[in-house]
């Protein structure tokens, strides 16, 4: 497979990942251009996304805009944002999908992807779940979910619209996937590792403090009711979050940071 990632684009994929608004224009007036996928096996608008094009995802989505639910500090009710209005309100860019600095980025970390998670055998619960979560991390929506203001201390928390059952998806974990280096402070509190193959001094991230979704205002609990599994797809492995129990309507989210992040933070009680 990544023998050919270096293989020739189709015209509307190449014109996205050079940002030729004109030519992307051009072409999307051509339907079959829209249904072909490229040697990885991704659409021009699955590039947009990665590469957040705006413009060209703007050309190529016909899906309805994303709508975010949030209740803010002293409203008694809350309300619908767009994904401007959630930019201007919280000073982030709405990110529905994982961000790649780059198309040579994208590359690199398709072929760093664990061998243990490539594997049909020792990656086949990964695969499975890639399968299972296709249409909701292509689609990327959430669950149905609310941003609630809870207090000074503890600032925001997700709470569920509806009743959730147990192994259901709630969303990927969202924002941009750049590299650190160990032992750095170039990390901040919405910082999600990253796993790829090999060992280095120099290991990925997914930052979501300027950008992402839902997922980043979810809070630390050590008895959580959320799991974050990585999913594999189409070479990417996409960290997302899953339900581990029956959680009823207006119930907070939770997941387990894991003790890394506690090092040098404390503990807040939600």
């Amino acid at each position: 497979m990544f023998g050919n990632c270096y293989t020739k684009e189709p015209p509307l994929h190449q014109a996205v990942i050079d940002n030729d608004i004109d030519r992307v224009k051009e072409l999307a007036q051509q339907p079959a251009e829209f249904l072909k996928v490229n040697a990885l096996g991704f659409t021009a608008l699955e590039i947009a996304h990665f590469l957040d094009r705006k413009e060209s995802i703007t050309l190529l989505d016909k899906a309805p805009p994303h709508s975010i639910t949030v209740q803010l500090p002293d409203a008694a009710h809350t309300k619908e944002l767009s994904e401007s209005d959630f930019n201007q309100e919280f000073n982030i860019d709405y990110a529905p999908y994982l961000r790649f600095a780059s198309y040579k980025e994208l590359k690199k970390v398709i072929r760093e992807c664990p061998l243990m998670i490539k594997n049909k055998v020792t990656g086949h619960e990964q695969r499975e779940l890639g399968q299972k979560y296709s249409e909701m991390i292509a689609s990327g929506r959430t669950k149905k979910l609310t941003i609630k203001w809870i207090d000074s201390v503890i600032g925001f928390g997700v709470y569920s619209q509806e009743l959730i059952q147990p192994g259901e998806y709630i969303g990927e974990y969202t924002g941009l996937l750049r590299q650190t280096r160990r032992n750095s402070h170039d990390f901040n509190a919405y910082c999600f590792h990253y796993p790829t193959r090999f060992w280095s001094l120099n290991y990925y991230i997914v930052d979501a403090q300027n950008e992402g979704n839902i997922t980043r205002f979810i809070n630390h609990s050590d008895e959580p009711n959320l799991e974050p599994f990585g999913v594999y797809d189409r070479g990417l492995l996409h960290l997302v979050l899953i339900s581990n129990r029956q959680i009823p309507p207006n119930t907070q989210l939770t997941y387990d940071y894991g003790d890394d992040y506690w090092q040098r933070r404390i503990k807040l009680p939600l």
